[in-house]
């Protein structure tokens, strides 16, 4: 289900799997997104990204295929993807 970033409340993004042997993060992403969200809906605009560097969580390495480290690159334009 979508949101309205217009409509007043905060926005709050939710993410995982930044670094792919970080496994817990995305876990908690989804135990989050599947038991806890419903609880901030009214308050919050809520965006749950589990798994940021979906390769790198398969492989279970830090980097993404470009040995990029996605948590290094939240800039626009970014290489990371």
């Amino acid at each position: 289900r979508g949101f309205d970033a217009g409509n007043g409340k905060p926005c709050v993004l939710v993410t995982g799997g930044t670094h792919g042997y970080e496994t817990s993060g995305v876990q908690g992403a989804l135990l989050f997104a599947a038991k806890e969200m419903k609880k901030y809906a009214n308050i919050f605009n809520i965006a749950v990204c589990p798994c940021v560097s979906p390769w790198s969580y398969e492989c279970i390495q830090r980097w993404n295929p470009k040995t990029i480290d996605p948590n290094r690159n939240y800039v626009a334009d970014s290489l990371a993807e």
